[in-house]
């Protein structure tokens, strides 16, 4: 199957309108023709949910045909595979309509491809350039897959130990350190009875709201736990500490207060999940051996002093905030700044190069913010720096290994091939041809006039204190008139970070303070608000507050412009279709859809 992700320049290549779904086909064959769908089966197998039915049965393997373009045959895997790797936000809906609709969008694409080949644009420097990237790429993926994934084992003993776990309920208190050596102290003194929980709790514990209670948090389910941390958990008995386990927060000891029985999730669909646990468990152990291996090859050498020293810089990439409705995850893609002088800071050395500082923000600032992995740590910023130097490595390695006549990887060179055809054809024959005038765009302003109205906006300043007295005093000085920006500011000069000047849109309803923001402070009011998990605190300043405005046609005439190129792009790529199915036998069983087991294959 030809799979790649939507294009770029428009996402009606791989998500085509719904009125293209509804089209007839010319050239239709009869439906005969395909090989007919198993009957259903008088005896129902399994009553599982799918897909909000009951399976019965009814659904279609893989292997099951839904579409040929000439003699390509269109199966339900490769359906579902497409399906959960295109571009989310313009994937159909999953029900009948929304499933025929992505079907033939899947048959467009595959007319597409034929006619991208057969015109055989000649490709520039650039598009060389692109397949050379994309091959090495390529290659090192399908090295993980055959060196890593698909050396994992996992057995059914360990299966099944895990989903035993989660038909229990656990009673925890915690306790909260800043550092390792502390922890792993207090724990021995818990252990040899030299120490009382209550007393360790009160004298160490970070988390100020856990201080009363003896670190109690209450019942905990094993499910959305994690591998690590619901083995060292869930293997406790009652009055047991666990070893010292580290998150994103700290270093945490948990104390098994009582367990009790729940009823358990069905097994057969509770494997899949509990071996993904397992194996996300498992992979950086396999991986690291290939990194072992490839730090070799390359002569791979760090500058630790300077790798501590910029990950110091970076903030936590993800943090959690209790707020009204509950923990609410903060992702903060700010990137620090640097001089000159330190972008030229060698953090590693290689056989062939080096990674400066320069280059791994290059590197980074490519990564989409979701995507960014947290590198405010030594081992973090190592690992992307590995990514940097190694990966011609990788190629090199998986070529000695013969992968690249691997099926998986001529599969994904072969279809970053036809996604550049089709690129250069849409291109030559949609993109090009379409134009819009100025009368155009100043119509449309008039027409849609009412749309072009900005939403409520604010502005404001979070800056974090340890303690209760630390943030009222930061209250004052903000109260007194001092400038949010300017203790900022002060704090960045000397080499501190403890807050940030953001801005919020009044329809981001799931931001961390959008309440508070939007609802309870005015422009200049400040307030303090916590203790978080981690007993700390943060001011918050109100700095502005826009309303909204209507824009002018100078301010939208750019959206304008998108939006009716977009238009005009779309009909002229159906017309383009048009033509061109009549040119291929083309034969669809749109009413199998709905007995596709549409489930993510990655899980």
């Amino acid at each position: 199957m030809r799979q790649y992700p939507v294009l770029p320049l428009t996402l009606a290549l791989l998500a085509l309108t719904a009125a293209l779904a509804g089209a007839p086909m010319a050239g239709a064959g009869p439906a005969a023709t395909l090989p007919a769908a198993p009957p259903d089966p008088e005896t129902p197998v399994s009553r599982k949910l799918l897909n909000d039915v009951p399976d019965t049965g009814q659904f279609l393997p893989d292997t099951a045909v839904l579409a040929r373009v000439d003699d390509h045959p269109i199966t339900v895997g490769e359906f579902v595979a497409a399906y959960f790797s295109a571009y989310a936000p313009d994937v159909p809906r999953p029900d009948s309509a929304g499933r025929a609709e992505f079907l033939q969008s899947m048959i467009s694409k595959e007319v597409l491809d034929r006619l991208a080949a057969a015109i055989d644009r000649p490709f520039g420097f650039e598009d060389r350039l692109v397949m050379r990237e994309h091959t090495e790429r390529a290659l090192s993926n399908v090295l993980f897959q055959r060196v890593v994934l698909d050396s994992i084992q996992i057995g059914e003993d360990e299966v099944r130990q895990v989903y035993a776990q989660e038909a229990l309920q656990v009673h925890l208190r915690q306790i909260l350190f800043a550092d390792r050596p502390t922890a792993e102290t207090v724990r021995a003194q818990l252990v040899r009875g030299k120490l009382k929980w209550s007393d360790a709790v009160r004298r160490y514990t970070l988390a100020n709201r856990e201080r009363s209670a003896d670190g109690d948090i209450g019942w905990k389910m094993r499910i959305g736990m994690g591998y690590e941390l619901g083995n060292a958990i869930f293997t406790l008995a009652p009055g047991q500490v666990s070893r010292v386990l580290e998150d994103e927060d700290g270093f945490h000891l948990f104390q098994c207060v009582e367990r009790k029985p729940v009823p358990p999730l069905d097994y057969e669909s509770s494997r899949r999940r509990i071996m993904t646990e397992i194996q996300q468990y498992k992979i950086p152990f396999h991986a690291e051996r290939l990194q072992a291996v490839l730090r070799r090859q390359a002569a791979l050498t760090y500058d630790t002093s300077a790798i501590v020293w910029a990950a110091g810089r970076f903030p936590s990439a993800r943090s959690v905030v209790q707020e009204e409705g509950g923990p609410n995850i903060v992702l903060d893609p700010s990137v620090p700044e640097f001089a000159s002088t330190d972008t030229s800071r060698v953090l590693a050395r290689y056989r062939g190069g080096t990674v400066s500082l320069g280059r791994f923000l290059s590197h980074f600032n490519q990564l989409q913010p979701l995507t960014r992995p947290a590198v405010n740590s030594f081992g973090g910023m190592r690992q992307v720096v590995d990514d940097i130097a190694l990966e011609p490595y990788r190629a090199q390695l998986a070529r000695e290994k013969g992968l690249d006549k691997d099926p998986l990887a001529l599969r994904l060179i072969g279809d970053r091939l036809e996604r550049l055809r089709v690129e250069h054809l849409y291109q030559d024959s949609v993109a090009s041809k379409v134009w819009v005038s100025s009368e155009e765009r100043r119509k449309y302003y008039e027409d849609h006039k009412v749309g072009f109205i900005t939403y409520p906006k604010v502005r404001y300043a979070t800056i974090a204190a340890a303690t209760k007295e630390g943030a009222d005093s930061l209250l004052r000085r903000l109260e007194s008139g001092e400038r949010a920006e300017a203790i900022l500011l002060a704090d960045s000069l000397l080499g501190v970070r403890r807050g940030s000047i953001q801005e919020q849109l009044q329809s981001e309803e799931g931001r961390a303070f959008h309440k508070l923001v939007f609802e309870e402070l005015k422009p200049g009011q400040a307030v303090v608000v916590g203790p978080d998990r981690r007993g700390g605190f943060a001011v918050i300043q109100l700095l502005s507050y826009d309303p909204g405005h209507q824009l002018s046609f100078e301010e939208a005439q750019h959206t304008i412009d998108d939006i009716l190129q977009r238009e005009k792009t779309d009909a002229r790529l159906e017309e383009l279709l048009e033509r061109e199915r009549a040119r291929y036998r083309i034969e669809a069983r749109p009413e199998l859809v709905m007995r596709i087991r549409l489930v993510d294959p990655s899980y």
